[in-house]
């Protein structure tokens, strides 16, 4: 099963089968990392973070997992990212503005 260009925001996104193979594979990942073994899966890939509120938890955890399976991840702040170009959409800064060449180069996820 694949979950390749697939996106994940809501339980809604996925099927049971979906979501079954996603925590098994998060069981085994975890797994393989406690015997010394950590995949780098995500090497040559970036994620960009950007979170409508601050969420220090969550930005170090993704932070932490990309670097555990071999990625980067970089967060934008809302102010930084969004800008009058956008009209304030969520998809904005991947489109326009400065972060466009960023946001769509292969690698970034």
């Amino acid at each position: 099963m694949t979950l390749r260009g697939r996106d994940f925001v809501s339980m809604d996104d996925l099927s049971p089968e979906e979501v079954r193979f996603v925590l098994d594979t998060a069981v085994d990942l975890k797994r393989r990392a406690k015997a010394g073994d950590r995949p780098a899966l995500l090497t040559g890939r970036v994620l960009a973070m950007i979170f409508e509120k601050p969420s220090l938890r969550t930005r170090v955890t993704f932070e932490v997992g990309m670097w555990e399976l071999g990625g980067h991840a970089v967060y934008l702040a809302p102010q930084e990212a969004w800008n009058a170009g956008s009209g304030g959409s969520w998809r904005g800064p991947s489109r326009t503005g400065p972060c466009r060449r960023w946001l769509n180069t292969p690698g970034f996820l």
